[in-house]
Parts: structure tokens; sequence; C-alpha cells
């Protein structure tokens, strides 16, 4: 229709709907607003895990959201990263999926890789709570726990070891509750039992093959808690592939991984994440499989470096003290024996290999290219997951704790190893020519003092009858 004007001008009820177009539109952008995007996340590839996948999407108004899948325990799992702080539009949009508002301000977490995310990414103050503390390792963590009144939910009490469910479940300000898949099957379960099932978040970064695919899961929790991870997991790839590059042009020597348990050799297998690490530093595990012990004795002989786990030996006298047959290993005698336990304190259960090596394989890969090809010591400044067990590295008793903060001088059994004269070409215990001469003198000392006594006794048994006399003979030897 027209004016007088000659204008033309729409009906009523066209004019109402347009309006009422444009008032829904800029509802839209003001919700869109409100739940907020993610510019610096939003075109991130996923390079080298394989076990979630990162798809970006718009609710119905507006908002961008991350939506994380992975799987747990076989069956497949998703869940929603959103800035909305109202989700329940997701109810109908993506129903029986978790949805978390980002950043997640309170977290309980179950291993201690997870712990070296946070730390890793400036994130430390959003733990509240974690499941015995005492095996993590970050010095800023433990500070963190010390003075943020971070609960500590495991339960020691007889028969029972493990997280008390019933504590977590009453605990405020916890957004989410993140678990792995690495044997913890049971946690999904109990969270769930425990009501908490909507809050279960899953960081499953142990469940990757590979050293990059591990530390790639940072992205994940960057996401979850509002810091920049892109540009950090580029850094590690930067540095990691530039160590595995400078160990590639070396020659490639044997290794000998880990240490026996119950009789049993257990080398890493192919696909672990320290098969890995090995294969980028260059250097040749000479097995894959569990081995019985004089098997595995045999092999390990040859190895030009043996590279512990974890057997918290002082000095290699400790470690021939638990098995003697190790003096004649070729790594032994060349001293090119190593533990991963640099970052254990005498009173510490916290090995940051467990903890940080995850995280920063790049960290964990220069230290073993410039282990096992010294020409590549240049890598290291410090080390810092890795110390060099020597053949006479025992510390005495009389030293101050303070010199002994990585555990150097521990013997496998906690305490300081004593002072021991050892031959530097085998590493065994030797005894110098005074030495083996006092023992010889008290080993003849003794026998004669044993047959004055057992004579003695025995004339005085006769004057007692025969059974006095055997009985005195036998407490004179067992003095």
């Amino acid at each position: 229709r027209f004016n007088l004007n000659g204008q033309y001008v729409l009906p009523t009820t066209n004019m109402l709907a347009l309006k009422l177009a444009a008032l829904l539109a800029l509802a839209t952008r003001a919700r869109a607003a409100v739940c907020g995007t993610f510019p610096e996340y939003e075109d991130m590839p996923i390079e080298h895990a394989t076990r979630f996948n990162l798809t970006w999407a718009r609710d119905a108004n507006g908002g961008q959201f991350a939506k994380i899948d992975t799987a747990a325990f076989g069956t497949p799992v998703s869940y929603i990263l959103t800035k909305c702080a109202s989700t329940s539009h997701f109810a109908t949009s993506h129903p029986g999926t978790n949805v978390f508002t980002v950043p997640v301000r309170g977290l309980f977490l179950q291993d201690t890789v997870q712990v070296a995310l946070l730390d890793e990414l400036g994130a430390v103050d959003a733990l509240r709570a974690y499941a015995d503390t005492q095996y993590i390792s970050s010095a800023a963590v433990r500070r963190h726990i010390r003075e943020n009144n971070v609960v500590d939910v495991v339960m020691t009490t007889s028969p029972f070891y493990g997280t008390d469910y019933a504590l977590l479940a009453t605990l405020p300000g916890i957004g989410a509750y993140v678990v792995n898949t690495y044997g913890h099957a049971s946690t999904v379960t109990q969270l769930n039992a425990s009501g908490l099932d909507g809050k279960v978040l899953l960081i499953d970064e142990l469940s990757e093959g590979t050293p990059l695919g591990r530390a790639e899961w940072i992205k994940v929790m960057g996401l979850v808690t509002g810091k920049e991870a892109r540009t950090k997991f580029t850094q590690i790839v930067v540095l990691y592939e530039s160590a595995k590059a400078s160990a590639m042009a070396q020659s490639t020597p044997t290794v000998w991984w880990g240490g026996w348990y119950l009789d049993t050799w257990y080398p890493p297998v192919d696909n672990s994440f320290v098969a890995a690490l090995l294969r980028d530093a260059n250097a040749q595990p000479i097995t894959s499989a569990p081995l019985p012990f004089a098997d595995g004795l045999a092999l390990a002989k040859t190895a030009e470096y043996w590279l512990a786990n974890g057997n918290g030996w002082g000095a290699l006298v400790d470690a021939m003290r638990d098995q003697p047959a190790i003096a004649d290993f070729a790594s032994v005698r060349a001293d090119k024996v190593w533990d991963n336990d640099a970052s254990v304190a005498d009173t510490s259960s916290a090995n940051d290999w467990f903890e940080s090596a995850i995280v920063r394989p790049d960290r964990a890969l220069r230290e073993l290219a410039a282990i096992t090809h010294p020409e590549l010591a240049v890598l290291v400044d410090e080390f810092r997951y890795f110390r060099q067990v020597k053949a006479a590295d025992a510390v005495d008793s009389s030293d101050d704790d303070d010199d002994d903060d990585d555990g150097k001088g521990s013997t496998s059994t906690g305490e300081r190893a004593p002072p021991a004269k050892v031959d530097d070409a085998a590493g065994r215990p030797i005894l110098t020519g005074l030495s083996l001469g006092l023992t010889v003198g008290i080993v003849v000392l003794g026998a004669v003092l044993i047959a004055l006594v057992v004579g003695l006794f025995y004339v005085r048994g006769r004057s007692l009858g025969a059974g006095a006399k055997v009985e005195l003979t036998a407490l004179a030897i067992t003095a």
C-alpha cells in the first residue's frame, strides 16, 4: 500500500513481525555475547593425540561451545565446554551430555599428571581436592595445598584404602571431578553412585601411546581452566623434535630399562611411553618382554646403559647388596647407571618423573639423549628427572639433609648408605690389606676362644655327668 505522499507502507502485521524478528536477533546476539567465544582455540588442530576429538559449534542462541569426544572403558564419552552461565538449553540439544561452564573454578583431580597440567598452565589455584597428596611432587602445588586448605580425600582406615567418596560428595565448590581410565573404572562408578555423575570430566592423557600425544591433552585442560595452552604445546613440540633430531644424528647405544620385582624383570613394552622416548632418543632397548630373573640378568649385563626405574639406590654398592650378580653388568663397570628419581627427597613419596615428565616430554627426551649420547650433554643444564648412580656415591650420615635433597645416597630401604671402598673397574666392594689382615686375625682369635671355652666346659661336664656336658658345650658354641 501507498500513503498520500506515494510512499509504500507495510501492513501492520508485517511490521510487527519484522520488529519481533529484530528483537529476537538482538537477543540472540546478546546471548552469544554473554556466552562468549573461543577465538584463540576455534581453529586449533589436534596433531598427536588420538584418544579425543575437539569440535566447535554454536548453540541455538549463537553461543560458541567446544565438544570433546573420547571413550572410557570402550564406551563413547562426550562433554561440552561453554562460557554460558546457564547451560539448561543443552539438555534439549545434547541430552545426556555433561556440560561445564568454563573456566571451571574448582577441580578434584585423580592423578599427578593432571596436577602437572595445572602447574604447567599456571592454573594451580583451580585445585580443590585430591586423593593422597603425598604423591604430588610440584613445589608450587604443595604450597597451594598447604595455604589454601585443599582437601586430601584419601581414605587410609584399614581395610580400605583409596578415595573417600562420601567426603568428596560433601565438599563445596567442586565444579568438575576430573578422572582418567588408567585402571580407574571404579572411580567413575563410585562418582556416579555418589550422585556426582553430572560433573565427571574425562581427561585421559595416560591412554595415549606417544609422548606428544599425552602432552597434547594440555589443550583440553587449558579449555577447562581458561588458560592459554596452544602456544605452550607448540613450544613443547618444537623442543621435542629438536632433541630427537640431535639424537638421531648419533650412534645407537643399547639400553636396559628398569629393575626386577618378585624375580621378574619388567622392561617397557613396545607401545609404551618409555619405549617411545627411548626410540626418539635413538637408544635401543634390549628387550620389551617381561623375563624371569636369570634370563633377564643374562641380557641386562650386555647393555651399554642401565636406566633404573625408581630403585632408590644411593650408590652401586647398594644395588649389589640387593643382587651381587649385577657387578658384572657392562653398564655397572663403565659407570653408566642412571635412575629416574632425581626429584625424590629422602622424606618424600613423590617422583616428578611420574608427574611433569608426561606433560613436558621434551625435558625427558633431552635428558635421555644427553645420558645415552654424552656428546649431547649441552642439551641439559641441570638434570630434573635422572641422576647418575655412581660406584661409591654414598653419603655419610653426618651430612646435612640440605645437601641430599635429590635422594642421592639413599639406599633401597630409604636409609643412607655407609661409605665403602669400591673397585673402580668392577664396582665391587674390596678389602684393603689392613682390613683383610684384621679380619683374618679376628676370625682366628674367635676360634681359639671358642675352643678354650668348649674344652673348659667339657672338663667341668665330666664331673657333672654326661647330660650337663652336652648342655654346657652347646651353650658355649651358641654364645
